[in-house]
């Protein structure tokens, strides 16, 4: 009798944790549903800006009930099209950030981090919060999850060097009426620390530059896209070797095409001469340039000269997944190509 029963609590122990899992799952597919409506209403190009607000205020109270419950970083987000969410390659932390806009169509960005406790093994909730409009010389100033340079994240690379991981988050600020803004952001976390640090001096421009960057920001009108992504792409390198000319051994560089992993992203600069620093003018020069990661530091590659694979068109929104409420044609809600 003493042996049937250790048996039926022996399967009760085994199934319990899978009725909490299922229990869970129901839990966050209520948030994720509540979530999704009250996106719509943030969103929405019907509703007042107060009326945005409101609804946006109601995500974050429930978004950070969610966060806060058991095993809430392994639930698979499906929320819609306006909100990013992205996770670090070796789970370390997610990201999930959105914009609000109000009527003179400016935005405010919006976002959470769980962030792996190691010690405690248990993922701890951070609020981002915005202060694009405070911060002088944002390339140049390290930042924190209190004052944050507020973006959409589009991508989140996870690179290694020597046994140590490093973050790059890739995004979109809105700007400001005239102006809007791509962004390369490293982004770290301090010695026992689950709070985000935001740049980094990784930024590796070359002899002629004098400037420590801590993030790349490129600023251009706010009738244009540009393209900023990361991705393998076929690029022209100079290489140097010897060849047999006349009877004698000669040095030549030649041409090579080879693929590589790099930040891609458009050179921007005034529609005219004369209008340099009045960034409501900026426009893709037809340049292009690369950041590859190399013994930690992203190195710029001056003109690459990249090529589409055959038949692919390079949508930067779409690629990217940077929200299609920021189309061209589209109500005051979205962003012009």
């Amino acid at each position: 009798m003493k042996y049937f029963v250790a048996i039926i609590f022996a399967i009760i122990g085994l199934a319990l944790p899978l009725e909490l899992d299922a229990q869970n799952k129901e839990l966050m597919r209520g948030y994720e549903k509540d979530l999704n409506s009250l996106f719509e209403q943030v969103f929405s190009t019907e509703n007042k800006e107060n009326e945005r607000y409101n609804a946006n205020e109601e995500v974050m109270v429930i978004m950070e009930e969610a966060l806060l419950q058991r095993d809430s970083y392994k639930w698979k987000w499906k929320l819609r099209k306006g909100v990013s969410v992205l996770t670090s390659d070796d789970d370390k932390f997610r990201v999930i950030t959105w914009a609000v806009v109000n009527d003179n169509n400016e935005f405010e960005c919006f976002g959470y981090m769980q962030v792996l406790n190691e010690n405690a093994d248990v993922y701890e909730v951070c609020r981002l919060q915005d202060k694009t409009a405070d911060i002088f010389n944002p390339g140049e100033v390290a930042l924190t999850d209190q004052n944050w340079f507020g973006c959409i994240y589009t991508d989140l690379i996870t690179t290694k060097y020597d046994g140590r991981y490093y973050y790059t988050l890739l995004g979109w600020n809105g700007g400001d009426m005239t102006t809007q803004h791509r962004v390369i952001e490293p982004v770290y976390f301090k010695r026992n620390s689950t709070k985000p640090s935001f740049g980094q001096m990784m930024f590796r421009q070359g002899k002629n530059s004098n400037r420590n960057l801590r993030r790349i920001i490129l600023k251009y009108a706010k009738d244009i896209n540009i393209n900023l992504s990361y991705e393998e792409q076929y690029v022209v390198t100079m290489e140097r070797i010897k060849v047999k000319e006349e009877g004698r051994m000669v040095h030549k560089e030649i041409d090579r095409e080879k693929k590589e992993k790099m930040i891609v992203f458009d050179q921007v600069g005034p529609r005219v001469p004369g209008m340099e620093g009045m960034y409501h003018y900026y426009v893709p020069t037809g340049v292009e340039s690369g950041f590859m990661f190399d013994r930690g530091r992203w190195v710029l590659k001056p003109n690459v000269h990249c090529k589409l694979k055959e038949n692919e068109k390079l949508d930067v929104i779409e690629d990217n997944n940077l929200p299609s409420v920021y189309k061209k044609n589209e109500p005051t809600y979205k962003q012009k190509q």
